[in-house]
């Protein structure tokens, strides 16, 4: 992935709130990697909990905690024209309350046009403490 990319998809994550996409606290790196701080999921991402079950997960379950939470944040997304490129179980992760999915790796497309800010560098990204708080230098 490109810095420039990357700089965007942080920008665009950590203004996105939805209950059911990771929240995006905090971003920052040093010489050699990039640091992202996302919301806790404890219970690990769907992929796990299908291995832990056999491959199957009842169908009420399924719908309930695992389908209905992806096509709303999915719509969420859409909404905005964003889309999540990298759809897969691995990143449908699962919160305090097993089964409740949560979004992540939104590394989402705006097909809408050129880049929010064509000029950002990844060093030129500030990323606060308080959710929602992004500015470029």
């Amino acid at each position: 992935m490109c810095v420039v990319q990357l700089a965007r998809e942080i920008c665009l994550h950590i203004r996105i709130l939805h209950p059911h996409i990771l929240s995006l606290y905090a971003a920052w790196k040093d010489s050699k990697y990039v640091y992202l701080v996302l919301e806790w999921a404890p219970h690990g991402n769907l992929f796990e909990l299908l291995v832990s079950r056999g491959g199957k997960l009842p169908e009420i379950e399924a719908a309930r905690h695992i389908i209905r939470p992806l096509l709303t944040s999915l719509a969420f997304l859409h909404s905005h024209s964003w889309l999540h490129r990298d759809i897969k179980l691995e990143n449908v992760l699962l919160d305090a309350q097993v089964g409740v999915s949560s979004l992540c790796e939104v590394s989402a497309h705006c097909p809408c046009g050129p880049p929010m800010h064509a000029d950002i560098k990844l060093e030129n990204v500030l990323i606060g403490a308080q959710v929602g708080e992004a500015s470029i230098m």
